[in-house]
């Protein structure tokens, strides 16, 4: 489905000029019928002009539309073009018939090569455009019974060209249509690598760049508070020198999952700020409300139960956790992370696995919540 939308956007402007002028040029044989067909002109007039020109131009029109019949559309104007000229077969007589049989057999071609339908439609046009040719050869006698099939060898190699012709074009146009496919996946997903840390699949610090400055550059938000909240794993280098990196690596992706689901419903996005240190960035969100989520995510850390035996049979991995908050209009990222990272150093110093705010923000926010 996606192919056929993107190839019908990308063709029908050409496919749509191309029949135009076809059309014109299908018109301007009136001058042969002219030349050629005597007393039977006024008969070609009516069937080019009154009949094929209209029916084209509709048809045509629909092609414009990008209607959800694109193919058939595009299938049945040289159809309709060899339907007039065989009806034009059947109502005259004359020794220049022949010429106009191999007429219908270059306008199958050319309506593979100009519209470049789908193999199954032209390849059922094509059948019933012979079922008709038989159908003339049967009622006229345009040829002489020995040369009839001479001209059935011919309208059949027309249609075989016409249906190999068409599945060519299709397989290219399939093709190309792929390989664009496979380049775009190709580039989502280093873009994706470009900008997520590989271990824990958090953002890492090129994501965290282009958020804060798409954030701080939106003029609406300036005068809105957002939160940055960094949280330290307590006591890793222990963890990492007793059990291994690979445990070191595996205790990591728990804890970037339990903050992943902390930030569930919000704006947030978590980085990976630097080994055991993951960052959060929260627009929209005041010293409270982050307080409440950094809080919310300690306690989901320690719920995780990650074993940490080395200080203490029951000891499990935890969390510190320091939260800045400001409007955009009044600091800098930079600011902020450095008084994040106060606070965390804070959290630190007064015996780990607990959420601080900012310096000097400890009393105002006990005030709101109280």
């Amino acid at each position: 489905m996606l192919f056929r939308r993107q190839n019908v956007e990308q063709q029908y402007k050409l496919v749509f000029i191309g029949w135009l002028i076809g059309l014109f040029l299908y018109d301007l044989f009136i001058i042969s019928d002219y030349v050629l067909t005597g007393a039977y002109f006024q008969t070609y007039v009516v069937i080019r002009l009154l009949f094929v020109t209209p029916v084209c131009l509709v048809l045509l029109w629909g092609i414009w539309r990008k209607s959800p019949y694109y193919d058939l559309l595009v299938s049945l104007i040289p159809a309709t073009m060899v339907v007039g000229l065989s009806t034009g077969l059947m109502l005259s007589e004359g020794d220049y018939r022949p010429h106009y049989v191999f007429g219908n057999i270059l306008l199958m071609v050319c309506g593979c090569v100009v519209g470049r339908p789908r193999t199954q439609f032209v390849a059922v046009i094509v059948a019933l455009q012979f079922i008709g040719y038989l159908a003339v050869l049967q009622v006229t006698d345009i040829f002489p019974a020995e040369s009839k099939p001479v001209s059935i060898l011919f309208y059949i190699s027309g249609a075989v060209v016409s249906i190999l012709t068409a599945y060519a074009a299709e397989k290219s146009v399939r093709q190309s249509f792929l390989l664009d496919q496979r380049i775009k996946y190709l580039n989502a997903a280093l873009n994706i690598q470009a900008l997520t840390d590989p271990l824990t699949g958090l953002a890492n610090r090129r994501s965290f760049e282009q958020a804060t400055g798409r954030h701080w550059a939106n003029k609406t938000a300036a005068r809105k508070p957002v939160a940055i909240i960094l949280l330290d794993v307590d006591r890793f280098k222990i963890f990492n020198d007793s059990y291994g990196h690979s445990a070191g690596d595996l205790c990591l992706k728990r804890i970037a999952g339990r903050v992943v689901a902390g930030l569930a419903g919000t704006d947030g996005l978590a980085v990976r700020f630097g080994g055991e240190e993951i960052l959060l960035f929260l627009p929209n969100t005041d010293l409270v409300s982050a307080r409440c989520i950094a809080e919310a995510i300690r306690c989901a850390i320690l719920d995780e139960a990650v074993p940490h035996p080395a200080l203490g049979p029951d000891a499990v991995v935890s969390a510190s956790f320091g939260v800045a908050s400001a409007t955009v209009e009044s600091c800098e990222v930079a600011e902020l992370i450095i008084a994040a990272d106060a606070a965390l150093y804070a959290a630190k110093a007064n015996g780990r696995n607990q959420v601080w705010p900012q310096p000097g923000a400890s009393a105002s926010v006990e005030a709101k919540r109280a």
